[in-house]
């Protein structure tokens, strides 16, 4: 809440910003100087115990949001490496790019075969 002071006339009157209510709505005249006395607040402890618990548990949750950036992202890795799964992966990937079997003596080849047509297979 912001308080502004407003002068009329060489009086001063407080106007809170947001809802336009006025130290006059509240019953407190008009005051010659801008210096306004304190008031007295009936539950003013309660309220400096209720405040320091707010910032308290606003400090464990920036604590705690924190942490959680600070931590690995995926737990992925960690399973696959508990379990073996990256090595088995990383085996499959290198077979599929290494070099093919050489084929043995009994393999067919262009040059053997003379009178096989594509076209020939396909009517059977």
């Amino acid at each position: 809440m912001v308080l502004t002071a407003r002068s009329i006339n060489d009086k001063h009157r407080l106007l809170c910003n947001n809802c336009k209510y006025t130290s006059l709505d509240a019953g407190y005249d008009d005051n010659d100087s801008q210096t306004w006395t304190k008031q007295e607040i009936v539950n003013e402890n309660f309220f400096e115990e209720l405040q320091s618990k707010m910032k308290e548990l606003s400090l464990f949750e920036k604590i705690e949001i924190e942490k959680n950036d600070k931590r690995r992202r995926s737990n992925m890795l960690y399973v696959s490496d508990k379990y073996g799964l990256h090595s088995m992966l990383s085996r499959k990937r290198l077979e599929a790019v290494a070099a093919p079997v050489p084929l043995g003596d009994t393999a067919v080849r262009d040059a053997d075969v003379e009178g096989i047509s594509y076209f020939k297979c396909l009517t059977w």
